[in-house]
């Protein structure tokens, strides 16, 4: 039975093959399927299994809880109830068997579960296979890190791994740009690296899946709306993203400098839950003496020479959302990729609006180097679940 399942709904529509189908599909048809439970707001998530010999189908839909499929059922039941008897009548023409069970049924699938966090007041659902292999195949190529060169050239940058995005303002957070910089900051800061912002990159699957498109601009306006409750101004934003196709890790780094230690306030969303929790390592804050200070944030192997002789701090980031709170020019720190996608969205030089830095810290789950006399903490604090 399920254990850590019980407060989801669950259908499960099952197929026995009598052979392996050799007819043409009518794709259009499951499409349609699909999008009736993907387009509604109390479905959790749709998955499709298949037994190794191919004679069984599973297409289980996974409510948030019963009263979120009774106001599913009510919007939906005539529509739904005429692709089912379509549904079916192409099934029997073949001699395949289909049924529909529910949990209440106490119905147990021979095929595996997987847990999914509740929703939270920044997203709410998660990309089935299908869209999460479009999002991997078509927009994270757009941003990754590239390096111009001059001339109309652009290559790989060897140098950093990862998918980056420019985060555009849709909100009241002002962006500073890039003033009061360090001299030898600024003669240091990586002009070569250059990137789309993230609302025009999204904007590839416009037409080809237009419900990714519009959750993903939601999701961005959704995180613009939550981090003005707590900012004022920042001097730089943007979006990472991170995935095992885009190589193990992201690269060992720290953040730009300001004359002033200032945070960097990140936005963590877990889009999808195929994979172990991701990690994120760092390690001691790098002291103010520190000769090469100006020049960690565009020398990646300066970071990895710093990084020998200090002691590394790790905590999984497994959580649906989650902020964290740091001293990111002073504090080097990296994330492994999984097959999991995760997008963060990331204020740098942060001036907090009065009392909410104090708001912002409550109750966190971790709080590292407390007691360093320049300030340079750093906050981890999950974001709770919201009822529908």
């Amino acid at each position: 039975m399920i254990d850590f399942n019980t407060e989801y709904y669950i259908v499960y529509n099952v197929i026995k093959y009598k052979t392996i189908f050799t007819t043409e599909r009518d794709f259009q048809l499951i499409f349609r399927l699909y999008s009736l439970f993907l387009e509604s707001n109390q479905v959790v998530t749709v998955q499709q299994f298949e037994s190794k010999d191919k004679l069984t189908q599973e297409l289980r839909v996974i409510f948030w809880n019963h009263d979120a499929y009774i106001c599913w059922a009510s919007e939906n039941r005539e529509e739904y109830q005429t692709l089912i008897y379509q549904f079916e009548t192409m099934l029997e023409n073949e001699g395949s068997i289909f049924t529909c069970n529910t949990s209440t049924d106490r119905y147990e699938s021979e095929f595996p579960y997987t847990y999914f966090p509740k929703n939270n007041e920044l997203i709410d659902w998660i990309p089935v296979t299908l869209i999460k292999n479009y999002f991997i195949r078509n927009i994270l190529p757009i941003g990754t890190m590239v390096r111009y060169i001059g001339n109309g050239m652009i290559e790989k940058n060897k140098n950093l791994t990862g998918c980056r995005f420019l985060k555009e303002r849709t909100g009241s957070i002002v962006r500073l740009g890039e003033p009061n910089k360090m001299s030898t900051s600024f003669r240091n800061y990586p002009t070569d690296l250059l990137a789309y912002s993230f609302d025009h990159a999204i904007q590839v699957c416009m037409y080809d899946y237009g419900w990714l498109y519009r959750k993903l601009r939601d999701l961005n306006k959704n995180i613009e709306a939550y981090a003005e409750k707590y900012l004022d101004s920042c001097e730089h934003s943007a979006v990472l993203v991170g995935h095992n196709s885009l190589g193990d890790n992201l690269t060992l780094h720290t953040h730009r400098l300001t004359e002033t230690n200032k945070f960097t306030f990140t936005i963590s969303v877990r889009l999808s839950f195929d994979d172990n929790d991701i990690e994120l390592s760092y390690y001691d804050p790098i002291p103010n003496e520190d000769k090469n200070l100006p020049f960690y944030y565009t020398h990646p192997a300066l970071v990895e020479r710093y990084i020998k002789t200090k002691k590394e701090h790790k905590f999984k980031m497994g959580a649906r959302s989650s902020v964290l709170l740091f001293s990111a020019s002073y504090i080097p720190h990296t994330v492994n990729f999984t097959n999991d996608i995760y997008l963060f969205f990331v204020y740098d030089n942060v001036t907090f609006k009065p009392g909410m830095f104090e708001e912002m810290t409550k109750d966190c789950q971790v709080n590292s180097f407390p007691d360093n006399p320049s300030g340079r903490n750093l906050f981890y604090k999950e974001l709770p679940d919201s009822s529908l």
